[in-house]
């Protein structure tokens, strides 16, 4: 599949690098209202024992928020970091992501197609060690706390092959891979700010609104009073319809009959099939049947965006942008879609403020909506052990395949165990959280 794309390489800017360093907490509260950025335990010691180490970490990615996240990270550590960057997002804010980005140390991969030259960049990169390297390599934002989704073989493999050439230097250094966890969580009672953008969605799909007191909620300050059960029991309500309905649309648009007895997985995944498939045939791409959805829906979009911003500057596409602009946003519902059956709408037990809170973020982005949650946000972020490359090299050579996903259930069962602990460690509930160490503190408005 041949994509033409102008290639992002990072560049050695830094001045430019450290005055974003410097107005990062400006920014961040500008853009998001109150938010803070935390390190909990010893995860900044951890990192910084691998000082001048060749390390690729490997955050997962519940948020569109958590590269930006990760920059705060590299803020506290006193280290700059390269990240692998969906080349996408250099052609967003009319442009000027292109403009900028690179001086900040990222550089552009087209996901879904095979891209040589990101592989020979990220190899380039690990040998010559000047900065630590960040890639998610769930490859998709999942938009929930707790989810974190299968991994990409691409990482851990560019890694290997990057050891394979310091061995070729004769040059017996490591490589490490470190997975880092990324937790969300509200400080205050969020259910006022829940009701406004629920009330937005609800809206927009033709759903009568059932809105709360908000002076219960705290009015347009917030409290900090824990939200009652029958608060959240509503809120959880509304919003599971508000998700139904979402569905229920898309399915009438892609001539999906609706099948309420169908499992609500197994409902998901026909959608986004669905969508993926209508894509493809309205762009006359045939799909590899090997793909997985995910890996469709990127190569579809990085097709789009071959098309728009390529195409449409040389005139040499059949598709005019209004066209080219609604195919990108359908295929943004499947993407957004990707883990919802894993939420809690699939299941009993009542969800937590935090979950209702992704729920609604979702589904702001799903519908294209501006209209975000700005309550107080706190950022947790651990740090796990690192994985010695060194320690599996001689079995990769031997089954690269089998290794891969060694690596790769390492990494993601060592997520999940620091995101559960983040979750439910009594040491870390939201009075602890304001406890943590100001040096292990980046703050985006007030402490």
């Amino acid at each position: 599949m041949n994509v033409v794309h102008d290639f992002k390489e990072p560049k050695d800017s830094p001045l430019i690098l450290e005055l974003a360093k410097l107005f990062f907490p400006l920014i961040m509260r500008l853009k998001h209202g109150r938010f803070s950025i935390r390190i909990v335990g010893d995860g900044l010691k951890n990192l910084k024992r691998l000082k001048k180490k060749r390390v690729v970490i490997c955050p997962n990615h519940p948020s569109e928020d958590d590269a930006e996240v990760v920059f705060g990270l590299s803020r506290l550590t006193g280290e700059s970091f390269y990240f692998l960057t969906a080349h996408e997002i250099f052609h967003g804010h009319h442009g000027w992501n292109g403009a900028i980005l690179p001086h900040l140390g990222c550089y552009a991969i087209c996901r879904g197609v095979q891209d040589l030259e990101a592989y020979r960049i990220t190899k380039k990169l690990l040998v010559k060690n000047k900065r630590k390297l960040i890639a998610f390599p769930e490859g998709e934002v999942s938009h929930f706390n707790e989810i974190v989704m299968p991994l990409e073989r691409g990482v851990v493999q560019m890694a290997f092959s990057a050891l394979d050439d310091l061995d070729r230097l004769k040059k017996r250094d490591s490589i490490f891979i470190l997975p880092v966890a990324i937790k969300y969580l509200f400080s205050e009672n969020a259910l006022e700010h829940f009701d406004q953008s629920l009330a937005t969605i609800e809206d927009v799909l033709g759903i009568q609104s059932q809105t709360i007191d908000a002076k219960r909620s705290g009015g347009n300050g917030g409290s900090h009073e824990k939200p009652s059960d029958v608060e959240l029991r509503t809120l959880a309500a509304r919003t599971r319809a508000a998700l139904m309905k979402f569905i229920s649309n898309l399915e009438d648009r892609h001539k999906l009959p609706e099948e309420l007895a169908l499992p609500f997985a197994e409902r998901m995944s026909r959608l986004r099939s669905a969508i993926v498939e209508d894509v493809a045939e309205r762009l006359s791409i045939d799909l590899q049947e090997s793909s997985s959805q995910i890996g469709s829906a990127h190569a579809l979009k990085t097709i789009l965006c071959d098309k728009f911003f390529h195409g449409q500057r040389n005139h040499d596409t059949e598709y005019d942008t209004a066209t080219l602009k609604a195919l990108y946003k359908e295929l943004l519902c499947a993407i957004h879609l990707i883990a919802v059956e894993n939420s809690f709408v699939s299941r009993s037990e009542p969800p937590d403020q935090e979950e209702i809170g992704e729920m609604i973020e979702l589904l702001v982005a799903a519908l294209h909506l501006k209209h975000g949650l700005l309550s107080r946000k706190i950022v947790l972020i651990d740090i796990g052990k690192p994985i010695d490359l060194r320690d599996y090299q001689e079995e990769y050579k031997v089954d690269k395949n089998t290794v891969v996903h060694d690596i790769n259930r390492i990494i993601r069962i060592d997520l999940l165990s620091m995101i559960a602990t983040l979750s439910h460690s009594p040491t870390l509930g939201r009075r602890a959280v304001k406890r943590l160490s100001p040096e292990s503190e980046l703050v985006g408005g007030h402490p």
